[in-house]
């Protein structure tokens, strides 16, 4: 995983790189975009003969010649475009000599190509009109040619009836053979190398819109760049139509460079939008929407004639757009937006690239297409500045991740410590007012008694919530450790139905244990799977108002598969993939939310998980629910060995120690039992010896470690002490150690008092001399 230190360091490395690359690829191709080629040829003197196909050999009026230059377009010569003529070059006074060549760019809108008496290159099919004997095309041609003693002449025919303009828009470029072949091998490097470059840069930026949709300036960047790709490719070198143009036709083609020029300037617009959505509204979008619409119409539908007439007054709409997204951008920059600098830095770099073509266009200079090289530098800076936002939004995401993992952690402690401090005066609650229906108080009244029912009730149900709070701490923390045993199922889920058994009677519900007495042991935690169990027939019991619930297992593929169905309400279609969550309740049919916390059925897919087992749940609204689980076999299914492995775990003495511990445990019984409770909390010290009272035992009480210390040095000889681990001042654990250093585990038996179940904190406390431990809430029986 790359830190966000590491994700800077390696953004400006690559940064880095790419600019050295850039400097090279402008340097290597700087003498290429502005200069002439290399040769030792003296540039001839064009004429232009209008509506005259002049052939090798033929003599033209030299009255009917225009002296032009290249490149040219005819459209002020010839009242238009349309049309066909001959551009003419002569080269009086040669030498013989061979080894060079000439270089002819594409024309408007066909040619044919002659050097001396020979045709050596076409383009399309030139003609005097329109119709099925002319047909355009755009091919580029090198061809080598050799100069012979005396007068040498290169003749071109030029026809177009397919745009507006016509003419020879292209300078011909003549050279060392060599040395023209290695210019055209370099500019169509460059090309592809453009093309690519931003379609890559496109192909990154939908990366990122796939993996964060809210954030759609991705996917209109990577749209710009996939339109700027198609563009590149279609102009200047023309590759698109020196590859495809006999399959997907020299029409279509042209369409398609002009409607990448007609949808660009909107996604521009668009993306400035999402970037900056307050300084640029919806309304000013719509309007900026509605030509690239209209001209797109014009390309798709309308003769090729027509939308290149009217595809000046679509400059004019950029004209505008493009002084209002710098009036933009200032804006944006006076406010102090993130990356402005670069975005305005790119948007100057394609303005300028642009305006060297439309100079080009008309005639002012004579470059090759700088275009493409501006939406080169405008990708590479739009780019920077979406990279740099995106590493600011992941710096802050991890800051965030990492501060909600803490938050996360604090929350999980601050559940296990309330809830164990929620248990501590429940204990206390439940107790007392168990203590009071048995008459430790006095007679009750019956509203009275009625009273003490609803508050022993309502603190047991409350402590049930806490248990669950307690259990999901657990499992959260990983600190849940199953000790798993042989077990008879049958025999737990008698003990779990028997427990139950006033709850579902109460509702007139029919329960059937359909485990057979027979059935294959199981490996499970006793408690744990008691829990899973209590959980589940608990929930049928709930959500079943009248009817039958049946238990039921089988075994499958080496597990034990148990099953709870039930014909109660039943559960919705699309509710069966959040009941296992936690904290989530899923609604009766009447819209209605039961009482608990949403934690019952989590826990209970935890504690089916950690025992290596799966659960399941199959539900129609209206006709009752099936909830089962798989738990693994045990290795026997003998009872014998399920015995002796229960006797090799807590057979830990002789049988003669065990004799002598029941005589101990008989003289003890004849007299009376001294205990001391020590724990911070008087409820409990209260309910202990309303417990305790019923044996006739001799109670001493204290609220502290130092305070029991003082009590055993001061006073005889105590016979047991109930010990709390939680203590202000001196833990149980503490004082566990110091009375150890004075009394064996048989001279003063310690049993500590703890709400809390987990095996590390119960070892805890046989370790430093505990010989037993009482979980809260305490049973008096």
């Amino acid at each position: 995983m790359l830190y966000c230190e590491d994700v800077k360091l390696l953004l400006l490395k690559t940064a880095f790189r790419s600019s050295i690359l850039l400097t090279f690829f402008f340097s290597l191709f700087s003498s290429e975009l502005f200069g002439e080629a290399s040769n030792s040829i003296q540039q001839p003197t064009w004429t232009f003969y209008p509506n005259v196909f002049l052939t090798p050999g033929s003599k033209p009026d030299p009255s009917h010649g225009i002296p032009v230059s290249l490149p040219h377009a005819w459209n002020s010569t010839m009242n238009g475009g349309f049309g066909f003529g001959t551009y003419l070059a002569k080269f009086p006074d040669e030498t013989a000599r061979t080894g060079f060549g000439v270089r002819l760019m594409d024309a408007s809108s066909s040619q044919r190509i002659f050097w001396n008496d020979l045709e050596i290159g076409s383009s399309g099919v030139v003609s005097k009109k329109g119709g099925v004997n002319y047909l355009p095309s755009y091919k580029n041609h090198l061809i080598p040619i050799d100069f012979q003693a005396g007068d040498n002449a290169l003749l071109i025919q030029v026809a177009n009836f397919s745009q507006e303009r016509g003419g020879a828009w292209e300078t011909v470029q003549f050279g060392i053979w060599k040395d023209l072949e290695k210019r055209v091998q370099r500019e169509k490097a460059a090309f592809l190398f453009l093309s690519g470059a931003i379609f890559m840069m496109g192909l990154h930026h939908l990366l990122l819109y796939l993996w964060r949709r809210n954030e759609i300036e991705h996917l209109l960047f990577f749209l710009i760049c996939v339109a700027l790709t198609f563009r590149t490719l279609l102009t200047g070198e023309r590759f698109l139509f020196q590859t495809f143009e006999e399959e997907w036709g020299w029409d279509n083609l042209f369409r398609l460079e002009f409607l990448t020029f007609y949808v660009t300037p909107f996604l521009v617009h668009a993306f400035l939008h999402s970037v900056f959505p307050k300084l640029m509204s919806v309304k000013y979008l719509i309007v900026t929407l509605l030509p690239s619409i209209l001209f797109t119409c014009f390309a798709i539908f309308t003769p090729t004639p027509f939308f290149t007439k009217v595809n000046p007054y679509f400059n004019f709409v950029i004209g505008l757009g493009s002084c209002f997204i710098f009036f933009i951008f200032f804006q944006a920059i006076r406010l102090g937006y993130e990356n402005a600098i670069h975005l305005l830095l790119g948007f100057i770099w394609l303005i300028l690239c642009t305006s060297i073509d439309i100079l080009n266009s008309f005639q002012i200079i004579n470059t090759m297409e700088a275009t493409p090289y501006g939406f080169f530098g405008f990708i590479g800076f739009q780019s920077i500045a979406l990279s740099r936002r995106f590493y600011r939004a992941m710096n802050a995401v991890e800051n965030l991740s990492n501060r909600l993992l803490l938050l996360d952690k604090a929350k999980d402690e601050f559940l296990a410590s309330t809830t164990h401090e929620l248990k501590t005066p429940l204990v206390g609650i439940m107790g007392l007012a168990d203590s009071m229906l048995d008459g430790i108080a006095g007679t009750l009244s019956s509203a009275q008694r009625e009273t003490t029912v609803l508050i022993s009730s309502s603190a047991k149900r409350l402590s049930s919530l806490v248990d669950d709070l307690m259990d999901f701490s657990q499992i959260k923390a990983d600190s849940l450790v199953l000790q798993k045993a042989i077990l008879d199922l049958r025999q737990i889920s008698d003990l779990v139905l028997n427990t139950l058994k006033v709850i579902y009677e109460s509702k007139g519900l029919t329960v059937f244990n359909r485990i057979p007495f027979d059935f294959p042991y199981v490996l499970a935690d006793a408690s744990r799977l008691q829990q899973i169990l209590v959980n589940l027939i608990g929930n049928a019991i709930k959500f079943s108002p009248q009817g039958s619930i049946f238990l039921s297992a089988k075994v499958e593929e080496g597990k034990a598969i148990i099953s709870i169905s039930d014909t109660g309400i039943g559960i919705a279609e699309s509710d069966l993939n959040s009941i296992f969550l936690s904290f989530t309740q899923v609604e009766d049919s009447f819209g209605q939310r039961h009482s608990g916390l949403g934690l019952g059925l989590a826990i209970v897919k935890k504690l089916v998980e950690l025992h290596g087992g799966k659960i399941w749940v199959q539900s129609k609204l209206g006709e009752g629910s099936e909830f089962s689980f798989s738990l693994d076999l045990a290795n026997s299914s003998d009872p014998n060995q399920v015995a002796e492995e229960r006797i090799e775990i807590f057979d830990t003495k002789t049988v003669s120690d065990l004799e002598d511990l029941t005589l101990e445990i008989e003289e003890i019984r004849k007299s009376q039992i001294k205990v001391l409770i020590v724990d911070d909390e008087l409820p409990n010290r209260q309910m202990l010896k309303t417990y305790l009272s019923v044996l006739d035992c001799e109670i001493v009480e204290a609220h502290s470690g130092l305070q029991a210390l003082e009590i055993i040095r001061t006073n005889d000889h105590f016979d047991i002490l109930l010990l709390d681990i939680l203590m202000p001042g001196m833990s149980g654990y503490e004082l566990c150690k110091i009375i150890r250093q004075d009394f064996s585990l048989y001279e003063l038996p310690i049993l500590f008092l703890t709400s809390k179940s987990m095996v590390l904190d119960l070892v805890a406390a046989l370790e430093v001399g505990g010989n037993d431990f009482i979980s809260k809430p305490f049973n008096k029986q």
